[in-house]
């Protein structure tokens, strides 16, 4: 895993604060004008919401997100649905687990 991703990961929930795909491409020296490269953004953010969800913590990935977009890739709910945290299909249901999960990753994040 890549620590330095984690951590900046942890400090923007721990500030209430989004992150870009591009930044955290950038710590991972990760190319987003690659199709490998946004691969591997996807497996580097999928590992570390894994790790966080079998240590009974929020998916902190859900902070990762598209600058454009202000919202997480179809990547996050993929995941959220493989580690069973989401059943959703609908964008009501989408938008309602975001903002749950991101509440969920700012209130565990602000006092650890």
């Amino acid at each position: 895993m890549n620590e330095a991703v984690y951590e900046r990961l942890k400090d923007a929930a721990r500030q209430n604060e989004l992150v870009f795909y591009g930044e955290i491409a950038q710590i991972a020296h990760i190319n987003l004008n690659l199709d490998a490269g946004r691969g591997a953004l996807g497996r580097l953010l999928g590992e570390i919401s894994r790790r966080e969800h079998e240590s009974g913590r929020p998916l902190l990935s859900v902070v990762a997100v598209n600058k454009d977009t202000q919202f997480p890739s179809q990547g996050f709910f993929d995941l959220a649905q493989e580690v069973g945290k989401y059943e959703g299909h609908s964008p009501t249901e989408a938008l309602t687990f975001y903002a749950t999960e991101l509440k969920a990753a700012f209130d565990y994040w602000s006092t650890h």
